[in-house]
């Protein structure tokens, strides 16, 4: 990765390791919530379109999203 122009090198390699650590995190999801958190939270698609994409209601894709989110908050 090269940094831009206005980007010092040391931002440019933290940008680097979040973005690696964030890809290993989702990586260990199960597809099913992974289905869910990346275009969630990554995306910023709402939850209420992510749900007619996998074609099921919101309350199932809200719990695929909260157990990981739950996982990671308590470590």
């Amino acid at each position: 990765m090269r940094a831009s122009s206005d980007e010092q090198p040391e931002e440019a390699a933290s940008e680097h390791e979040v973005r690696s650590l964030t890809g290993m995190l989702l990586g260990q999801l199960p597809n099913a919530w992974r289905l869910t958190v990346l275009p969630v939270q990554v995306d910023d698609v709402p939850l209420a379109e992510v749900a007619v994409g996998l074609d099921t209601d919101e309350a199932t894709c809200g719990t695929a999203l909260s157990i990981p989110m739950r996982s990671c908050a308590h470590g």
